[in-house]
């Protein structure tokens, strides 16, 4: 929901995305008034000079948005980096590099395919999701919290804890993620309070 929000008030002209996301991000954007079209939707178009200018005068997408998706393939990243270089705004849910199985396992994540893109684009996305503060200050001002009120529960410094401390909240890093304590002399601010995991933070009074 922040996603589109955000592209209603940053580019109210956007309409037509394509997103490389999952199909519970679709129904979302769907939701929220956009026309959205994933790869699976455009399984026509093969890597051909000819094919690739017949989808961008087919398809005038204003945005591309990414997110989080396991149905990512190389085409997912060639018709978004075509739309890309013909004016497209290059937007992500998240910054998240890679996110961590139950058994200590990384898997790619948004901010992974965002890197991928960047790299064929040449051109930088704009993040919308955490570390920025614009969900949080959503979160706020829908449900009438005050900052004193909350607290930012996040298992990676560079996102969870940082927008936590972009937006001057306090913060709780769980230690069964992402980051661990050794890298917390390489950030300029710490979280407020350290836990092992979730089950600790659940346990504690």
């Amino acid at each position: 929901m922040a996603t589109g929000s955000y592209i209603k008030i940053h580019y109210p002209h956007v309409s037509k995305i394509y997103l490389i996301g999952s199909e519970q991000f679709r129904s979302q954007l769907t939701r929220q008034g956009f026309q959205v079209w994933h790869a699976s939707d455009l399984v026509n178009y093969r890597l051909s000079a000819e094919d690739l200018e017949r989808l961008v005068n087919d398809y005038p997408i204003d945005a591309v948005v990414v997110g989080h998706d396991t149905r990512f393939t190389y085409m997912s990243s060639v018709y978004g980096a075509v739309f890309i270089q013909n004016g497209a705004k290059f937007l992500a849910a998240s910054d998240d590099p890679y996110f961590v199985m139950e058994k200590g396992n990384n898997i790619p994540g948004c901010g992974t395919l965002t890197t991928f893109m960047e790299t064929a684009t040449q051109m930088k996305v704009e993040v919308v999701g955490k570390p920025k503060t614009f969900m949080l200050d959503l979160i706020l001002q829908d449900n009438n919290l005050s900052k004193e009120k909350i607290i930012m529960i996040g298992d990676s410094m560079s996102t969870d804890i940082r927008m936590g401390y972009n937006a001057s909240i306090d913060t709780l890093l769980v230690l069964s993620g992402t980051s661990s304590r050794e890298d917390l002399p390489n950030y300029e601010f710490s979280p407020t309070f350290i836990y092992p995991d979730l089950q600790s933070v659940l346990a504690a009074d």
